[in-house]
């Protein structure tokens, strides 16, 4: 069986370029999800604690505030109109969080078996521009409304993404989840 040394005096180049280039990626790509400078928004690899849900705007029972955003394709979406339909969950998300990439086929799964049991879905992008949000989604069939001053998720307190928000059909905030959500949470 080769050891390490065995395998440093046979490639030591090929071992050491190796170890450098998963080394870069696991720096880069670590660094990139977890705060987007021109944004301010943290993802929930670097913050997710309990103080994060008691420093935030709205609490659970109020009313939500009235919004009305764009989609990718320029309709625009009032807060009021979606609560007709019944409950909503309202991501705020971003292409470069991490957490939001992750937690998107899972998002995808559940909005599907939940077709017609009288809920709806709504993602809010937080500051990209719309081509780069149709790029993301066109694996996904949940489209999202865009926050591009972050007008809305300044409203709403957001300070990390992912951020959800559970309404009841009235329009009242009844649950607010900070960072990912899995599979089974989100059922």
């Amino acid at each position: 069986m080769r050891t390490l040394a065995a395998c440093l005096r046979r490639t030591p180049l090929a071992f050491v370029l190796a170890m450098l280039t998963g080394l870069s990626a696991v720096i880069i790509s670590v660094s990139s999800m977890r705060i987007d400078p021109t944004l301010g928004f943290g993802s929930s690899q670097v913050l997710n604690s309990r103080s994060d849900l008691a420093d935030q705007k709205l609490r659970i029972g109020e009313y939500a505030p009235e919004f009305a955003l764009e989609d990718s394709e320029g309709r625009l979406m009032r807060l009021s109109e979606l609560v007709e339909d019944g409950p909503i969950w309202i991501t705020f998300w971003a292409s470069w969080c991490g957490p939001c990439r992750a937690e998107a086929a899972d998002t995808e799964a559940v909005v599907r078996k939940g077709v017609g049991q009288g809920w709806r879905y709504v993602a809010i992008n937080v500051g990209e521009n719309p081509d780069t949000v149709r790029k993301f989604l066109e694996r996904y069939t949940f489209g999202s409304l865009l926050d591009p001053g972050h007008r809305v998720s300044s409203l709403y307190g957001v300070r990390m993404l992912p951020t959800h928000f559970f309404l009841t059909s009235e329009g009242l905030i009844d649950e607010i989840r900070l960072g990912i959500l899995n599979f089974g949470q989100m059922q």
